[in-house]
C-alpha cells in the first residue's frame, strides 16, 4: 500500500463514489489548515489459517489435513482534520458514512464494498506505471473510534487545523488483494482440433477466471477445459451462452443457474496458480470463447 497515493473505499455504486481515505499526501502551508485525511498506518496481514494439525485427524481423514485461509482482518488509523470546526465534524461524518456495515449500494454482497490501493512494483514490463492497483472486499466490523475533547474548538495551528485520529477496523472475507482491471481476451477454439491458450497471472496466489463460451451450432457442444492439475467439462446447449465463472463456482445461461452442465469428467472448477498457466480447449464447431479474471496476491 502506497502511502503517497490514493487509498479509498466505495460508498456507492458509481465508480466515482469513493471516500478517499488518504486525500493529504503533501506538506501544509502555512495559512492554509488540513482538510481531508491521512491514513497513518494499516494492517493487513492476519488473516487466520484453519486445519487440522492432530496426526490421527490426517491419518484417518479423507482431506482433514488441508489448510485454509480464513477471513482477513485490517486495522486502518486515520488522522482526520479540518479546517474549521463544521468543517472537522463533516469530515468526522463523511467518514462514519462510508463505514456502514450494511449500506444499500452493497447489500448484493452482504455489505462488503472495494477497498482499493496502490502497490509499487518493479516489475514495469506487466504494470508500465509501476504500480499494481489492487484491491479487497471489505466490510467494517464496527464503526470508527476517535476521541473528542474540549480543546476542539479552534484550529491547533496555522497550517495543521483541528484532527483526530480514528480506528477503523475491517474484515476481507476474500483474504486475497486482487487486481481492479480484470485481464481479458480471447480463447484459442478450434472445429477440428484441442487448442491451447496461455492465461498470465503475475499476481502470487491463486486467481479464478470467468470464461463464456458462445454455441452458435444448433445442436449441443461438450466443452473441455483442462489444464496439468484440473479439467472442467461443460455441456454447452444449442444456440446458447455460457458463462463458467470459477470465483462464485457458477454456471449460467444469462442469469439462469443451470449446474446441471457440469459434467462427468469435471475434477475442478477452473483456476490459475501465480505465473502461466497453459489452458487447453476441446475441438468445438461454431463455438467462440472469452476469458477474464483478475489477478490475486496475498
Amino acid at each position: 500500500m502506497d502511502f503517497n497515493r490514493e487509498i479509498k473505499i466505495a460508498t456507492g455504486t458509481a465508480t466515482s463514489a469513493y471516500l478517499n481515505l488518504n486525500s493529504i499526501t503533501t506538506a501544509p502551508t502555512v495559512g492554509t489548515p488540513f482538510s481531508g485525511y491521512v491514513l497513518e498506518s494499516v494492517a493487513y496481514a492476519n488473516a487466520g489459517v484453519s486445519g487440522f494439525m492432530d496426526s490421527i485427524a490426517q491419518r484417518d481423514g479423507v482431506e482433514a489435513n488441508i489448510a485454509l485461509l480464513g477471513t482477513r482482518q485490517i486495522q486502518m488509523i486515520v488522522q482526520v482534520y479540518g479546517s474549521s470546526s463544521a468543517d472537522f465534524y463533516d469530515k468526522l461524518n463523511a467518514l462514519n458514512s462510508s463505514l456502514q456495515p450494511y449500506p444499500s449500494f452493497a447489500t448484493s454482497d452482504d455489505g462488503f464494498r472495494a477497498l482499493d490501493f496502490d502497490q509499487a512494483t518493479l516489475n514495469t514490463t506487466a504494470y508500465t506505471s509501476g504500480f499494481i492497483n489492487m484491491r479487497m472486499k471489505v466490510r467494517p466490523t464496527s464503526i470508527p473510534t476517535y476521541n473528542l475533547n474540549n480543546d476542539l474548538v479552534t484550529p491547533r495551528t496555522t497550517d495543521r487545523g483541528i484532527s483526530t485520529k480514528a480506528a477503523i477496523s475491517l474484515m476481507a472475507k476474500d483474504p486475497r488483494k486482487i487486481s481492479q482491471t480484470a485481464t481479458t481476451g480471447t480463447i484459442n477454439v478450434s472445429s477440428s482440433s484441442a487448442t491451447t491458450t496461455t492465461l498470465t497471472n503475475n499476481g502470487n496466489y491463486v486467481a479464478y477466471p470467468t470464461f463464456v463460451f458462445v454455441n452458435a451450432a444448433t445442436d449441443s457442444r461438450t466443452a473441455t477445459i483442462s489444464t496439468s492439475a484440473w479439467t472442467s467439462v461443460i455441456t454447452l446447449p444449442a444456440s446458447s451462452t455460457i458463462t463458467v465463472d470459477a470465483d462464485a463456482r457458477t454456471v449460467k445461461i444469462g442469469t439462469t443457474l443451470r449446474m446441471d452442465l457440469v459434467t462427468t469428467g469435471t475434477t475442478s472448477m477452473p483456476y490459475l496458480f501465480a505465473g502461466a498457466t497453459v489452458i487447453t480447449v476441446s475441438a468445438m464447431a461454431s463455438v467462440t470463447g472469452t476469458f477474464s479474471f483478475n489477478e490475486a496476491w496475498l
